[in-house]
Parts: structure tokens; sequence; C-alpha cells
């Protein structure tokens, strides 16, 4: 238990970090991270700079510092994109009778059934490159699993004793769903949501390392990757940092969220 108290205050920790380098970058990285100089390409760590340089003489750490917001900003984005998307789905399906929940869940299927790398691909293709599409294809990829959610918890409110009595005293269908049914059914999605945004950000950095998000050398975690693997017999410190900010970042929102999903369940 006190393992398990202790691992998630390092994730708070590490979240506290995380949001004042995504909001004020400059007073943790103490480069530029475009700053270039082909005199130190590949420098190894040391005290100036603190993960050495990549293959175009710029600070890693810098650029890790600068990436956090970008990488942020796409968990953040298509979990809550991919939350308003299946709580659209979720409450049609429940609301809209027999046949829209037929033709929802009919939907649902099909697009599960299509592995969800190659779907991302195939929005990124329509939409074009870039962090924008990243965040949408994202959240294309992960609305089923919400929507399914949302629906499940639907009909189970729906059975509950507060919403029968709101249905005896007359109050109409989408009222009851307006100010009973959602509210409720949203409390344990948001938890989930939450633990949704690290698995996000993992694939926000798989999209960037083939070379899909943001363009122009801008400091991306997973582009940081991409363009050091050809070096790593030499300087293995240009991919090893911004792999593990990926696996930190996505450690300890998973654990935040996992605490917050059993306090509210109810279990300790």
């Amino acid at each position: 238990m006190r393992s398990l108290r202790i691992g998630f205050w390092l994730g708070v920790l590490v979240l506290a970090v995380l949001v004042v380098a995504a909001i004020v970058p400059g007073a943790l990285a103490p480069h530029s991270p475009d700053a270039a100089d082909p005199l130190l390409t590949l420098a190894r760590p040391s005290a100036r700079f603190l993960f050495g340089t990549d293959q175009n003489g710029r600070d890693v750490f810098s650029r890790v510092v600068f990436g956090v917001r970008r990488s942020l900003l796409t968990g953040v984005g298509a979990s809550a994109l991919a939350l308003l998307g299946g709580t659209v789905l979720g409450v049609l399906a429940t609301q809209g009778g027999r046949l829209a929940d037929e033709v929802v869940t009919r939907l649902l299927d099909v697009q599960m059934a299509i592995p969800g790398m190659t779907l991302a691909l195939l929005v990124i293709a329509v939409t074009g490159t870039g962090t924008g599409s990243v965040v949408v294809a994202v959240a294309v990829i992960t609305i089923p699993g919400y929507a399914r959610i949302v629906r499940g918890q639907i009909l189970q409110i729906r059975r509950s004793g507060y919403v029968e009595a709101a249905v005896a005293l007359g109050q109409r269908p989408s009222t009851i769903t307006i100010r009973h049914v959602v509210p409720n059914a949203l409390g344990p999605v948001l938890v989930l949501a939450t633990i949704g945004v690290g698995a996000a950000i993992g694939a926000g950095s798989s999209l960037s390392f083939l070379g899909l998000g943001g363009q122009g050398g801008a400091p991306e975690w997973g582009a940081m990757l991409a363009g050091s693997r050809d070096y790593f017999a030499v300087a293995w410190w240009a991919a090893v940092f911004p792999g593990l900010a990926i696996t930190i970042t996505v450690l300890a929102v998973t654990v935040v969220g996992r605490h917050l999903q059993k306090r509210i369940e109810g279990r300790q």
C-alpha cells in the first residue's frame, strides 16, 4: 500500500514538472531548441549539455523540454475529442431507439475491427500531416472505446432509482438525459479518459516517429527518435532521452489515472 502511494505521488510530481515545462519551457531549458552548432554535433552529455547534442548540434535536453507542450497537447486534445465523440455516439445509441442503437453498435464494431494504426494512417492521408491531424487520427481510433463505455453506463443508470423517480414526476426524456443520465455516466468515463491521455501520447509519438507530426524540425519526442535512430551506435543519448521522456510521461499519467479510478470506484 505504501509503495502504491509513493508511486502515485511520484506520478503527480512528474506531471507537475511536465505542466511547468509545457507552460514555461524557457524556465527549464538552458538553450534554444533550434540553436544548431555544427562544431558541437553529437556531443556527449556534460554539465553544459545535460542530455548531449543531436546530429545537428542542438541541445537534446532543451528539445525534450520544449517537446513537452506538443506531446501533452496531443494527448489531452485527442482524449478530449475522443471523449466528446464517444459521448455523442453513446447517447445516440441509447436514446435514439433500437434502430439507432443497432446502427451505432455495428459501426463501432466495424471500426474496432480495423487496426488502430492503419486507421490513423488513413485519417492522416485524408487530412494531411501535422500535429492537428495527429490529434484527430488518435481521437478517431479511440472513440469506439469511449462510446461503448458511455453506452454501458447510460444503460445502467437508466435503471437507477432516481431516474425512475424523474420519470414518475413527468420530466421529459431529454431533460432526464441532460440533467441526470449523462452527468452521472461521464464520471467514470472522465477517469478513464485521464488514463487514455497516456496512450494518446504514445500513439501520437508513434505517428511523429513516422514523420507525420510537426514539420520543419519541431521539437517532438517521436520525431527526435526518428531523426537520431541512424546515429544510435555512436550517440545513444540522442535517442534514449526522448524515449525515456515518452516512457516516463505515459507511466506517470497511467499511475495517476489508475489511482483515481480506484478511488472513484471506492477501492483503497
